[in-house]
């Protein structure tokens, strides 16, 4: 049996999480008042506005995630994230301190919550990657995100993606669901805050992968040059899908969703339902988990 680790990015987010881990283990509670001294806030005890703000959900979920993942077994043969949940998958590689990676994240999020404005994704449903292709091919929105072969989400302003419907629909594109997101990422509007980020990863330093990661920009095994792949994940699509089949092709036939809240499970089940996939996010989860295992 082959064991992949996959981390949650924001969006799913829930209040209190976290607060059983750090409750029931003192290892948890030590990242926690760490984490939140580092960040100079606390992370542990987020109101509903602030979890909602990506300059503290970044962080908050960073944490979580990193957290659940000193409590469980070091045997997974892949790893990879979904967009910030990539940092936690290089912080399980070795690749990463979680020290630099809480900082680098907490710089992140504020260059990405001040981008832009007007902006927004539409998440496209039961339809497939090139009929989405050759949809907005001359419209002037993008793909940010291919999570399974039938859901593909775009993004843009907001102006150009209400004036797209009829096109897509055009196309056959039938389910177009607006997302609860603050601004757009992962497209060629983030194109100078990809630049701007990109000065400050230069900063730090990498280690080699001590496990296979697979990045979200090329859905490929990589092993260096960082710093340009983590700054182009702004300004380009995450290829979760391509990700997921990857892992699939190579062996892995067990999948761990570490961080809030399920939705990548449903992903890899996309793919495939016979795969087994099992999603860690509070002490219930965890549990569960340990006892699949045993």
């Amino acid at each position: 049996m082959k064991k992949a680790y996959l981390f949650a990015g924001q969006g799913q987010q829930f209040l209190h999480m976290g607060q059983d881990l750090a409750q029931e283990f003192e290892s948890v509670s030590r990242i926690y008042e760490a984490a939140s001294l580092q960040a100079g806030f606390d992370i542990l005890n987020l109101n509903e506005e602030q979890l909602n703000s990506t300059e503290y959900t970044q962080a908050a979920v960073l944490t979580l995630n990193y957290a659940i993942s000193t409590l469980i077994p070091n045997d997974a043969v892949y790893v990879a994230g979904l967009s910030l949940g990539e940092y936690n998958a290089l912080v399980y590689a070795g690749v990463l301190s979680f020290s630099d990676a809480l900082d680098l994240v907490l710089k992140r999020s504020k260059i990405m919550a001040s981008a832009l404005k007007d902006t927004g994704m539409y998440a496209l449903l039961r339809t497939d990657i090139e009929t989405v292709e050759l949809a907005i091919k001359d419209l002037p929105i993008a793909i940010c995100n291919h999570n399974t072969p039938s859901q593909i989400v775009v993004g843009g302003y907001l102006k150009d993606l209400e004036a797209s419907v009829e096109t897509l629909k055009e196309h056959g594109i039938k389910r177009i669901v607006p997302l609860n997101v603050s601004s757009v990422s992962h497209m060629y509007l983030m194109e100078d805050a990809s630049k701007e980020f990109e000065e400050t990863l230069k900063q730090y330093q990498y280690k080699t992968p001590n496990v296979d990661f697979i990045n979200n920009v090329e859905a490929k095994v990589q092993t260096d040059d960082f710093v340009s792949s983590l700054s182009r994940q702004i300004s380009h699509r995450t290829r979760l899908s391509e990700t997921i089949q990857l892992m699939i092709n190579q062996g892995v036939d067990q999948f761990v969703e570490i961080g809030p809240k399920g939705s990548l499970k449903s992903c890899v089940l996309a793919h495939d339902k016979s795969l087994e996939v099992h999603s860690i996010y509070d002490l219930e989860t965890l549990k569960e988990s340990e006892s699949n295992a045993s």
